[in-house]
């Protein structure tokens, strides 16, 4: 069995996926959370956000929240659901997180509970492991001690500027710099992801009153970023590794051929590390689920694996599939540790109307 063939097919998976067609029109209450999380506060953009959350919830009660079916992202190692606008994979983080609250409130009658996985750092433990040479020592620093995200948390606020930091547009700048990009390439990657949050055309969301105050923070947050020891050792050595590997092919563990070219770099480096990251939880989601055929994999998502497991297993199998990843990694030649890191999703049965 395929990594493809193991998403989504199981009987009972697609019994909780009919359980999440029951969710409640909770539209309203999501926008909040969004706008709580996202800091802005502007009636437009509020406005923007219930007509994207009620869309989205009215998707879900018609699909449910899993796709069975998967395939190749273009031409990208990456994965998405075969009609991806239709599932859980397209909708907000708030609207997917109830979705999986939501069918774990079936699941734990079961005595299961959903366990959201991803490897630990992802690109950056890959990137640190494919250049094991000495470089790159404050990542490695920030990565090992209280993880990346934490570390630039930290950095933005010892410079008082923790009301900028939103770990998704943090992910974004970071990412960017991997390939070279500098401030306007991150703050256009945040705008990019406000846009289509908010299903708004380039020239609707120019013209929105809202723009005005995501465009400043965007560009605070890239100013910010760009100046911190992390930002500045990945962007000095992704190009070092352009440079080096100019107009070679290099392949990646899924298959993919990629030719790094000095005008492609940008868009064709990144299937490297995507290639690694799939192959490496890919892998080890097989792997774990032969040795222990109980486990379900309910969903692929942002290059993470959504589990079904038993509620007394997860720690146990958790530290078994970080173990084979790494073990994966030694094999790829990857020379730093990869680890995968997880959430137990709590069951929330507020989101709908629990019967019998």
């Amino acid at each position: 069995m395929t990594f493809f063939e193991l998403i989504g097919t199981d009987p009972y998976v697609q019994r909780l996926n009919s359980w999440t067609k029951r969710i409640d029109d909770i539209s309203e209450r999501l926008v909040e959370v969004h706008v709580e999380g996202a800091k802005i506060a502007s009636q437009a953009y509020r406005e923007g956000q219930r007509t994207v959350y009620k869309r989205g919830v009215g998707q879900i009660k018609v699909t449910g929240g899993f796709s069975r079916r998967y395939m190749r992202m273009g031409d990208c190692p990456r994965i998405v659901s075969a009609r991806h606008s239709l599932s859980s994979n397209a909708v907000q983080r708030p609207l997917r997180d109830a979705v999986y609250s939501w069918a774990g409130v079936q699941a734990a009658r079961d005595g299961m509970c959903i366990v959201d996985v991803d490897l630990k750092s992802c690109y950056t433990s890959v990137f640190l492991g494919l250049l094991s040479d000495g470089r790159l020592d404050s990542v490695r620093s920030a990565v090992t001690s209280v993880g990346i995200w934490e570390y630039l948390r930290k950095t933005m606020e010892r410079q008082n500027a923790l009301h900028l930091y939103d770990k998704r547009f943090v992910k974004i700048c970071v990412y960017s710099s991997f390939f070279e990009g500098g401030s306007k390439a991150m703050a256009e990657g945040i705008l990019k992801t406000h846009r289509e949050e908010l299903g708004l055309s380039g020239s609707e969301f120019k013209a929105s009153p809202m723009f005005p105050d995501l465009y400043r923070k965007a560009y605070d947050l890239a100013g910010i970023l760009q100046n911190t020891d992390v930002i500045v050792d990945l962007r000095t050595v992704s190009e070092e590794i352009r440079e080096k590997h100019l107009d070679e092919v290099v392949y990646t563990p899924t298959g993919q051929s990629v030719r790094l070219t000095k005008e492609g770099f940008r868009t064709t480096y990144p299937k490297v590390l995507q290639g690694y990251e799939l192959g490496l939880l890919g892998q080890a989601t097989m792997d774990l689920q032969k040795e222990n055929p109980s486990i379900k994999v309910l969903a692929h998502c942002n290059d993470g694996n959504v589990l079904l497991v038993g509620q007394t297993e997860v720690e146990t199998l958790m530290s078994q599939m970080s173990d084979h990843v790494d073990r994966i990694g030694k094999g790829l030649r990857l020379g730093f540790p990869q680890k995968v890191e997880y959430k137990v999703v709590e069951p929330d049965d507020s989101w709908g109307k629990v019967e019998g």
